[in-house]
């Protein structure tokens, strides 16, 4: 299916945001993300790595769980928007993390850490483990779930119209019940 005009434009200017982008060289390979891209944002800011572990709880290097934190990529945050209950975040930096489910690296992006816990208001301790493209197939899941829930809903409200009547069955456990014992040769055979 072709995007529609406004779709391309919009993929266009995601593109060249992209590429202006200061990059940050690693010899690390992250997944790709369409937004952010695979690679650290070096930030225009200059912190210390002192300021950068003392910033929040997590970027401590005892604190270390599977995770890189590229200090250069460090961006100042704004406490008062943020939903914290002891320490709040002051600097996001660049994380990569190690997917819980596929183990593949990706980087938790500051600009994404300042959307999510400043714009959103998700609490700052909350963690980013499961790469985009997990997170996508659990979320495709739970509404698969819920598609086929919804359906059986429907098919139990819906009276049936007699004894022989046939249905789809539902479920694994259920089956045709309109057929006698003795319709394939197998059980004409232990019956005769």
């Amino acid at each position: 299916m072709k995007p529609s005009k406004a779709e391309g434009r919009r993929i266009r200017r995601r593109i060249r945001a992209r590429a202006s982008l200061p990059r940050l060289a690693t010899k690390y390979r992250f997944v790709d993300r369409p937004r952010y891209g695979d690679q650290p944002i070096r930030s225009r800011e200059n912190f210390s790595l002192d300021e950068v572990h003392q910033a929040f709880w997590q970027y401590s290097p005892s604190s270390y769980d599977r995770r890189i934190i590229f200090a250069e990529t460090a961006i100042r945050a704004e406490v008062w928007k943020q939903n914290y209950c002891c320490f709040p975040r002051r600097l996001y930096v660049d994380i990569a993390r190690s997917c819980r489910k596929c183990g593949r690296w990706f980087i938790f992006f500051a600009l994404e850490q300042k959307y999510l816990f400043e714009s959103l208001g998700f609490y700052v301790d909350a963690d980013c483990v499961h790469c985009q493209e997990c997170r996508h197939t659990e979320l495709e899941l739970k509404q698969r779930i819920e598609r086929y829930s919804a359906l059986l809903e429907q098919t139990e409200k819906r009276p049936s119209s007699g004894r022989n009547s046939r249905t789809w069955p539902i479920s694994y456990g259920q089956a045709d019940t309109s057929r006698k014992p003795g319709h394939c040769r197998s059980h004409a055979s232990r019956n005769g």
